[in-house]
């Protein structure tokens, strides 16, 4: 059987949130997801980054892929947060998410 670790040996699981960091260009930024599912040794997550928007003048939330999930590898680079720490402009974009809310039917708390 396969294990979902974290950087620091949390479990990963459906529902989990997690962090990672990221290219955007030249720059590092750093991506906030709720796991979708797990298969293969891979997460699949919707993932939401916070970027420069012309024409704001600001940053700004946005999902990653329109909300799509994407398929992440490199467990071991990723840190399993809790709720509380994950922004509520992120939690209402992921809860507005028809894959983030697909995923947690049936599944537990």
């Amino acid at each position: 059987m396969i294990e979902y670790t974290d950087i620091g040996g949390k479990e990963i699981q459906v529902g989990s949130y997690i962090a990672y960091a990221a290219a955007l260009g030249r720059c590092a930024i750093l991506k906030l997801g709720v796991v979708v599912a797990l298969k293969a040794g891979k997460v699949k997550a919707v993932t939401a980054e916070k970027v420069w928007r012309w024409g704001t003048g600001e940053d700004q939330w946005g999902l990653q892929k329109n909300g799509s999930p994407i398929t992440l590898a490199f467990t071991e680079r990723m840190v399993v947060v809790p709720r509380d720490s994950i922004p509520d402009e992120v939690l209402t974009l992921f809860e507005a998410n028809e894959a983030t809310s697909a995923s947690k039917e049936g599944s537990g708390p």
